[in-house]
């Protein structure tokens, strides 16, 4: 097997996750709450290939430059800001609220990339939080599909 099959399928996947979420946004409105779920497991198939490892630079740059300028003017440096806001954001709309905007399903792609960065025992529990998540939903859609 060529050594960017994994990372192709892996995106296939996280491809058909994104085209799932529009199938529920969009068209079948009733369930539009599914959508961030399958933006969030779709970007967790995306981060396991190449995009993803640029995706992963891109939001490691984003996060530097954030602490460094909120360590110029608090002094402080406080780490896993764009993590902790993303994954709150998706947490409490979609399992709290259970309203969708497009600003959640952006949260959604965020979150995976961000929670590794949220630093102590909050980003062990959030970081969990996301891949139990991630897993369910990977399971369900393995079972519709019928890989075991």
């Amino acid at each position: 097997m060529p050594s960017w099959a994994p990372g192709a399928i892996s995106a296939t996947i996280g491809i058909f996750c994104y085209i799932g979420a529009w199938v529920f946004y969009r068209v079948l409105k009733k369930w539009e709450v599914v959508a961030p779920c399958f933006m969030l497991v779709g970007t967790m198939g995306i981060g396991g290939s190449q995009l993803g490892q640029l995706a992963h630079f891109s939001v490691d740059w984003l996060q530097t430059m954030l602490v460094a300028q909120i360590g110029k003017y608090t002094g402080a440096t406080l780490t896993g800001v764009v993590g902790l806001v993303s994954a709150l954001y998706f947490l409490i709309h979609v399992l709290k609220d259970r309203k969708v905007k497009k600003v959640t399903l952006v949260s959604a792609v965020i979150a995976p990339l961000t929670v590794a960065s949220i630093p102590g025992p909050a980003g062990a529990i959030i970081g969990g939080a996301f891949g139990l998540l991630g897993a369910l939903v990977s399971a369900i859609i393995g079972g519709i599909l019928g890989i075991h």
